[in-house]
């Protein structure tokens, strides 16, 4: 068989060019209204793929195929991240971002003196990640919801030296700014470790290493001992997969690249995970001041963040049911804080906690004393007439125009039965 050059070229291309699967697609809404977000900006990490979200707050990315973990950010906004979505084929997937207070990082990321969009930056304190948000296709980005303090900037964009910087001061009062440009390497470094197999460690050859979403071969095998070499990895976050003939797939997200790395990765027979997950769980309890025992409640939101060095900070949000009961399941081992929120309620934080089982956590919650309910409110319940985050001043104005309607009604009833009286002749 003969090959023209064309039909070479196109060849080459097939091999070296990531394989399109399907398109992650999806709506960004705030947690607090229910209103999509327009402007947010949604990243496949492991990729330079991202999106921004329009007026109807939706998205849509082409992806690669391959495992990947998704994040999502917005200015104002407290960005949230997956963990492992198989993008093989059309999938969808909704963020809700929470409102963020408190102090930013905001700035420009340029490539090459272009405009650089789909920039994770990430802001960190003591080796960990504590927040992060994501530069749009004109290059600004934007990291809310910062406490007061010193803080160092991470940011990543694969095929480009990861970017660290120290000692970025933040208050709520004076944002710190800084515009950075990030500088690009296409040689690579090298991926080596090695792939054990759960039940022969006689024989570990026959693995395959790859990268998801990458061009050129991206796949290296390993040799008895389970040894293996894989160059020319960009730097950045990758996406590692490893397969092996009878032996569950293993798909590692969010590894760091920044320098030749050793990674090592583990199979096993199918039925025995080598990536366990676990379980948080627990209730939220009321404490009313007059009540003698706290009570149960619907609609409490509780949060579980990461507290550790991971690159991109793992949060998850449930809910209580009508028996005040929550659930937080599929959380990968680590450091983690929790905290507890309803309206009304003084919040509650649990201290950091290593996760290694699985993990009961209840709160209980103390009324506000400086809450207003609305008028009409009754045991712990909303009034009339406001909205979330509005209820004490629209409150206190519904309940003093209520209160001047009474009188004036009160006032004019008594001056219609003034003119109305005869004395008796």
């Amino acid at each position: 068989m003969r090959l023209t050059a064309l039909t070479t070229c196109a060849l080459l291309g097939l091999l070296t060019a990531p394989a399109e699967a399907g398109t992650l697609s999806g709506t960004v809404t705030r947690t607090d209204t229910g209103e999509p977000v327009a402007g947010a900006v949604v990243v496949v990490r492991g990729t330079n793929l991202f999106d921004q979200t329009q007026a109807d707050g939706q998205f849509s990315i082409a992806a690669p195929a391959g495992v990947f973990g998704v994040s999502c950010a917005a200015p104002g906004l407290v960005g949230a991240s997956t963990g492992a979505l198989d993008l093989g084929a059309d999938t969808a997937r909704d963020f809700g971002l929470d409102p963020a207070a408190g102090g930013q990082i905001q700035g420009t990321s340029s490539c090459g003196g272009a405009a650089c969009g789909g920039v994770l930056v990430i802001a960190r304190q003591e080796d960990r990640a504590v927040a992060f948000g994501l530069s749009n296709a004109a290059g600004a980005y934007v990291i809310p919801g910062l406490a007061d303090g010193s803080y160092d900037l991470r940011a990543i964009q694969l095929g480009h030296e990861v970017l660290d910087v120290p000692g970025l001061q933040v208050t709520a009062a004076l944002p710190a700014t800084l515009d950075f440009t990030l500088v690009a390497r296409p040689g690579g470094y090298t991926l080596s470790g090695v792939v054990g197999l759960s039940d022969n460690p006689l024989d570990k050859s026959g693995s395959q290493v790859s990268l998801h979403g990458q061009p050129g071969p991206g796949t290296a095998g390993t040799d008895a001992g389970g040894a293996y070499l894989l160059p020319g990895a960009p730097p950045g976050l990758l996406s590692v997969a490893v397969r092996h003939p009878g032996y569950d797939p293993r798909d590692q997200i969010d590894v760091l690249v920044r320098a030749d790395r050793a990674l090592d990765l583990a199979l096993s027979k199918p039925g025995g995970s080598t990536d366990p997950t676990y379980r948080v769980s627990g209730l939220v309890r009321l404490r009313e001041p007059d009540a003698p025992d706290p009570t149960t409640a619907a609609g409490c939101r509780v949060s579980l963040w990461s507290d550790d060095d991971r690159p991109v900070p793992y949060r998850q949000v449930a809910q209580t049911g009508a028996d005040g009961a929550y659930a937080l399941q599929g959380v990968p081992p680590g450091r983690y804080r929790a905290g507890a929120a309803r309206e009304g309620y003084l919040e509650q934080l649990q201290e950091a906690f290593d996760l290694a089982a699985d993990r009961g956590l209840d709160f209980e919650l103390q009324r506000d004393p400086g809450y207003d309910f609305g008028p009409g409110a009754r045991d712990g319940e909303l009034g009339c007439g406001a909205p979330p985050g509005r209820r004490t001043r629209l409150g206190l104005v519904l309940a003093l125009l209520a209160l001047l309607a009474l009188r004036t009604h009160r006032g004019r009833s008594a001056l219609k039965r003034t003119r109305s009286f005869r004395p008796p002749e």
